[in-house]
């Protein structure tokens, strides 16, 4: 995606077989509204081509394409544009009655008919100014489970964090497991859903909080799974001859210990799940200005995670998106140098 201090690159993501990448470029096109381009490798001509038209920001400077994620067979992918504002209650469709910064996200899907990307239900928005959903974005490997993350949501604590998961069904997307409590940071400034990630059957999802003081040192990730809640009630709900399908039932609990930092390091500045869920990579950067990073690997082992680490050139910075990012091939874990 060329172009003059366009960004692009700011966010990419490579399907599962490595034949179709999503790169966003999230100061991209002509009014800077954000542009998102995938393109397939052509293994006979050794070229990657365009796949479908490109995307588009809705206005400027919203960062369309700030964070991007794409299924495992490359035909389903998630935009998020964390400074869009939220304009669904607004009458007078003017800048006095929208929510400012609250974020949005998107998903496309391919199709083969039109050779288009096309809408997959309506747009997602954050619900109060400066929630910036969006910032980080990671999908299942259907690409029906989205998880988002909004680091600066003040709900529920200032800048505490929060994220969301979603499952796509009936051409909507819906909440799915309880969605205000647990997905949130321990304490307000934690940041929680700057990184996210999702497991390939979507009922697994980590997220990193890389400014919290809950420690002498700063940052922390924490796991989820998706369980099943016993709920009688929901027993005698079910029509006859059609099964309840009710998320409402299940909730996300936390998996094993919260991962902290120990080593003076952001930890959680990105986050990896591999394929299965069992072992979850986490970047960080130094806060004493030396600008090293650092990649820790922990493996779930039942009730808890162990880890091996491994430091590294990075660099530094505040809640600007300067994404680290480190992420899993089906066999290795995959750390930027820079």
């Amino acid at each position: 995606v060329a172009g003059i201090s366009n960004q692009a690159g700011i966010s990419i993501q490579l399907s599962a077989n490595g034949r179709r990448i999503v790169i966003g470029a999230w100061v991209g096109g002509f009014l800077l509204e954000g542009l998102v381009r995938v393109y397939e490798y052509n293994r006979d001509l050794n070229i990657w081509y365009r796949l479908g038209q490109d995307l588009y920001g809705n206005k400027p400077y919203i960062f369309f394409g700030g964070a991007v994620a794409i299924s495992d067979d490359g035909y389903i992918i998630a935009v998020g544009a964390d400074y869009d504002e939220n304009n669904t209650n607004n009458n007078n469709n003017d800048n006095n009655g929208a929510i400012q910064y609250a974020g949005s996200v998107q998903v496309f899907s391919y199709s083969r008919v039109s050779r288009d990307w096309e809408r997959m239900g309506d747009t997602l928005y954050g619900s109060e100014e400066n929630d910036r959903f969006g910032w980080d974005v990671a999908l299942s490997g259907d690409g029906h489970t989205l998880a988002v993350g909004a680091p600066q949501v003040n709900s529920v604590g200032v800048r505490r964090g929060k994220v969301w998961v979603y499952t796509y069904e009936r051409f909507q997307w819906q909440p799915l497991g309880g969605q205000q409590l647990p997905l949130v940071g321990i304490s307000p400034g934690d940041a929680a859903g700057h990184s996210v990630d999702i497991s390939n059957d979507g009922t697994i999802v980590a997220f990193g909080a890389y400014n919290t003081n809950i420690t002498s040192t700063s940052g922390y990730v924490q796991v989820y799974r998706l369980q099943d809640v016993d709920n009688d009630d929901n027993d005698n709900d079910e029509d006859e001859g059609e099964a309840r399908n009710d998320h409402s039932s299940r909730e996300w609990q936390q998996m094993g210990q919260t991962l902290i930092d120990v080593d003076d390091y952001r930890l959680g500045r990105s986050v990896s799940l591999s394929p299965n869920a069992d072992t979850v990579a986490v970047g960080g950067v130094s806060k004493s200005g030396n600008h090293a990073g650092t990649v820790s690997v922990f493996r779930y082992g039942g009730s808890s995670a162990t880890s091996s680490s491994g430091g590294g050139g990075g660099g530094g910075g505040g809640l600007a998106k300067t994404h680290h990012r480190v992420g899993f091939s089906s066999f290795e874990v995959i750390s930027p140098a820079t």
